[in-house]
């Protein structure tokens, strides 16, 4: 378990670097077309898995479980399976010849698709009993962090560290800190940690993630990255799906990776 929580720390600090990266990058060449392809995306994959699991339900009725609920179980996995894993998307978009358009477009589609999800999951979780928030709670909670931010946090933080002399040690040290603080608060009103990582690489100045960038992403990814990975892996239970489950994923591996 703390090797996972290890791991995770550094796919956050990438995630964050990645996300002041595209942030300045999109706000300098004035690109927003990362908006129109996540909402696009998001609802013409989330419209199609919906209705393929509706299908799935309606032909094999024990996919339903307990509740019993079609409607549900179909909004669950068209929710689930209209994002991709941004930490991998990350790790893989680091390593690749693409440009930095394609890169960082990739990364901020990836990240709003995030959104989307765990408001949707919000919604889903509001029908069943004694379970999370009220999804326009959610929301309320959301936005009030988001003004806190970036119109108090965001302009409070570029004056004091303008002021302030801190060496190499402090200035990466506050970095930490504001990516776990943040991550921290999105986990609490409701959503994945991962997009308060988002908006801390956004609210930090550019100039300091800059300084400290060279030492925190070669740590990260050559000692953290690799950990989370693993750790993941660690967790996937295979057994108790049966063995044609395990040959087909088998054989969709050795595709994918062929």
């Amino acid at each position: 378990q703390s090797f996972s929580h290890i791991g995770w720390f550094g796919i956050a600090c990438i995630i964050a670097l990645s996300s002041s990266e595209a942030t300045e990058y999109h706000t300098q060449n004035g690109e927003r077309r990362f908006l129109i392809i996540s909402l696009l995306g998001f609802s013409i994959s989330f419209l199609l898995n919906y209705g393929a699991a509706w299908l799935a339900s309606s032909a094999a009725p024990q996919l339903l479980g307990s509740a019993r609920h079609t409607h549900l179980f179909a909004l669950s996995l068209g929710l689930s399976l209209s994002v991709t894993a941004v930490p991998v998307l990350v790790a893989i978009t680091q390593d690749l010849p693409i440009s930095r358009l394609v890169r960082n477009t990739a990364i901020s589609t990836a990240l709003l698709d995030d959104l989307w999800l765990w408001l949707g999951i919000g919604f889903v979780l509001s029908f069943l009993p004694n379970r999370a928030q009220n999804p326009v709670t959610i929301v309320l909670l959301l936005l009030v962090y988001l003004f806190g931010a970036f119109f108090m946090a965001k302009p409070a933080m570029a004056w004091w560290l303008a002021k302030a002399k801190l060496n190499t040690t402090q200035k990466l040290l506050w970095v930490i800190s504001t990516i776990l603080i943040s991550s921290a608060i999105t986990e609490y009103i409701g959503l994945h940690s991962i997009f308060g990582v988002f908006v801390a690489g956004i609210i930090l100045p550019t100039q300091l993630l800059h300084e400290v960038k060279p030492s925190l992403a070669d740590v990260c990814n050559t000692i953290f990255v690799p950990l989370f990975f693993i750790t993941s892996g660690m967790k996937i239970q295979l057994h108790g799906l049966g063995g044609d489950f395990v040959f087909l994923l088998l054989a969709f591996t050795l595709v994918a990776t062929s």
